[in-house]
């Protein structure tokens, strides 16, 4: 697979998992290059970290052996420089998630770009972007679904904001849940139907331990996309009642929070990442620095802190724009 994420960072990927959105034709000198197959590596000439990291030389090698026999390897290069790449065994991405990982790559290559992948969700209406950043499960999705009608969408969970203050669409999957308040009208009765069900199959124990009780949807089935525009102004979600502005920099430190939280959701992502750092002597705070850089120069002063207890921050949305 090809993806070219908005002419800025390009990938080749022998598996499925960036949005489907930025496929694209074959092109040469990738910017990531994501490789699923066998492969080895000389242990011998890289330094051993613990029990299963080898690295130095801009590399970093994980191996889990099982009676003398790898069912985990997995090799980053380059992590920083111009063309990264991750190599990994079927074992390895069946069974221990690495995918993870990819997102992380993303985000560094954006980085070094002047850009940043953050969490937060974003629409669009006359060519003016929006930007609905939370912490997770806070109702980011369901504020995007019930302004869809009214705006095009741009994102329900991560997006991608320059330092000249421009936001580019991310549209992943999204997951939906049944019991949302604001389900997009878009979506089948089929879908429907599914969510109703796993919704109740997913309160029940012991189920609800291996049922995720959202179905997945594409974004751009549900509304249209606008790929790009430039921000106006941004909407942060609370827990709360009412509605009022909130300063820069304390909007920075709860995006950089969350979004890091995102990028590196897994103790096996954040584990390899600080190992290739500690063997490589680069700085585990990489992500923090620059991404705080550029929301400086990306973000205005243009923030609202809306809270609600009921999950309807739509209702000032809607209510701030017709101003």
């Amino acid at each position: 697979m090809h993806y070219n994420i908005h002419d800025i960072v390009k990938i080749n990927c022998n598996v499925k998992y960036f949005p489907k959105f930025f496929e694209t034709e074959e092109f040469t000198n990738p910017d990531i290059l994501i490789k699923q197959h066998n492969f080895n590596f000389d242990k011998d000439k890289h330094k051993k970290l613990g029990l299963k990291f080898y690295g130095g030389k801009k590399n970093l090698y994980l191996e889990y052996l099982v009676y003398g026999m790898p069912i985990q390897k997995l090799l980053l290069k380059n992590i920083f420089g111009k063309k990264s790449e991750v190599h990994f065994s079927y074992l390895t991405r069946k069974f221990f998630g690495i995918e993870s990982l990819f997102s992380l790559f993303l985000e560094i290559q954006l980085l070094k770009k002047g850009y940043t992948l953050i969490h937060a969700g974003g629409f669009a209406k006359d060519g003016k972007g929006y930007l609905i950043p939370s912490w997770s499960e806070m109702g980011k999705s369901s504020t995007v679904f019930a302004l869809a009608p009214k705006f095009k969408m741009m994102s329900d969970d991560l997006i991608i904001l320059s330092k000249k203050g421009r936001l580019y669409s991310y549209p992943m999957k999204c997951g939906i849940f049944w019991h949302s308040r604001n389900i997009p009208p878009n979506v089948s009765l089929k879908n429907k139907l599914e969510m109703s069900v796993r919704f109740l199959m997913a309160k029940l124990p012991p189920l609800y331990l291996y049922i995720d009780p959202s179905i997945r949807v594409d974004l751009t089935d549900l509304s249209e996309l606008e790929p790009s525009a430039k921000l106006e102004k941004t909407y942060l979600l609370d827990w709360g009642n009412g509605a009022e502005k909130m300063d820069k920099e304390t909007c920075i430190n709860k995006i950089i929070t969350t979004s890091v939280l995102t990028l590196l959701w897994t103790f096996g992502t954040r584990e390899i990442f600080s190992a290739y750092c500690y063997l490589n002597n680069m700085p585990s705070d990489f992500i923090e620095r620059r991404m705080r850089s550029i929301l400086e120069k990306g973000l205005n002063d243009d923030i609202f802190l809306v809270k609600s207890k009921k999950k309807d921050f739509y209702k000032f949305i809607e209510r701030d724009l017709k101003r």
